[in-house]
C-alpha cells in the first residue's frame, strides 16, 4: 500500500434488515486522527478519516469499525466503497471488499422444569434451528481470509475464502467483529 493521507468510505446496507451503530475510527492513521461521520441514515453512512500532525496510513489495516444489529431475517449486501488521497488534494477510487450478511432468526431457549437447566429449542425440536452462521462473499483480486473476533478481540474463528470468494463461519450467538483481509487492500470490519 502506498502512503495515504486521508480516506473517505461510503457504506450501504439494507436498513430494513439491519441497523448500524457504534461507528468508531481505528488507529490506521495514527493517534488523534481527524474524522467526520455522517449517518447512518436510510441505509447509508459516510466515514472520512485523515491523519493529523503529519500522520499517514502506510500499511493495510482497519480504518474503522461498526456494529450491525439484525432487525429482520434476510440477506443484505454491505459495501464500503473507499476513495483515498495521497496528499495531492485528489480523491481516487480504490478496490474494495464487498460482503453480504445473512440475518437468521433468534435461537430461543426453553426451560426444563425438572432440572432447571436451559436448553436451546433445537435440542428438543425434530426440525432443529441451524446454529448462527456468518456467510458472505469477499470480492478481491487476491486470496482473502475472514477472521472472526470475540468482543475481547480474541480470535474466535478464521477461514480462507473459497475460490469464488464465498465463505461460511458457524458460531454461537454473540457479538463479533468480522474482518476480511487481502494483502494490499484496506480491511472491511463488521461487528455482528
Amino acid at each position: 500500500m502506498s502512503t495515504v493521507t486521508s480516506t473517505e468510505f461510503t457504506c450501504t446496507y439494507n436498513p430494513v434488515l439491519v441497523g448500524v451503530s457504534n461507528i468508531v475510527v481505528a488507529g490506521l492513521f495514527g493517534t488523534d486522527p481527524v474524522a467526520a461521520i455522517n449517518g447512518p441514515q436510510n441505509g447509508t453512512f459516510i466515514v472520512a478519516v485523515a491523519g493529523s500532525n503529519g500522520n499517514r496510513a502506510t500499511v493495510s489495516g482497519t480504518a474503522f469499525t461498526f456494529s450491525m444489529t439484525g432487525l429482520q431475517e434476510g440477506q443484505t449486501a454491505i459495501e464500503c466503497k473507499a476513495r483515498v488521497s495521497k496528499g495531492d488534494k485528489l480523491l481516487s477510487d480504490i478496490l474494495y471488499i464487498g460482503d453480504s450478511l445473512i440475518v437468521v432468526g433468534n435461537m430461543s431457549t426453553a426451560t426444563d422444569a425438572d432440572s432447571c437447566n436451559t436448553y436451546p429449542i433445537s435440542t428438543r425440536d425434530p426440525n432443529p434451528i441451524p446454529p448462527p452462521t456468518i456467510a458472505g462473499q469477499v470480492l478481491a483480486s487476491k486470496p482473502a481470509t475472514v477472521n472472526l473476533y470475540n468482543a475481547d478481540n480474541s480470535l474466535a474463528a478464521s477461514v480462507a475464502v473459497n475460490p469464488d470468494g464465498t465463505f461460511n463461519l458457524v458460531t454461537s450467538a454473540g457479538t463479533y467483529t468480522v474482518i476480511a483481509t487481502a494483502d494490499g487492500f484496506l480491511n472491511q470490519v463488521l461487528q455482528h
